[in-house]
């Protein structure tokens, strides 16, 4: 996003399917609840682009160790 600073914030303001979200360097990591992997990155981007945020760039990624910690930790 061009603007990183407001980034996790707006992300978990988009909607009950947010599950996690967290910050990684230069990116984001969120987690949802909902099944339709689809229907909730559009419905990101849309909440995103609404906020004012461009250059949005939404990629699928595995679990990482610092994922599956931060998801702990959470419980």
């Amino acid at each position: 996003s061009n603007n990183m600073h407001s980034l996790v914030k707006d992300i978990e303001e988009i909607g009950d399917e947010i599950k996690l979200v967290f910050r990684f360097g230069e990116t984001v990591h969120f987690t949802t609840f909902k099944t339709s992997e689809e229907a909730v990155l559009k419905k990101v981007n849309d909440g995103l682009e609404t906020k004012g945020h461009s250059g949005i760039n939404i990629n699928r990624a595995k679990p990482q160790i610092e994922d599956c910690f931060l998801a702990l930790m959470e419980q």
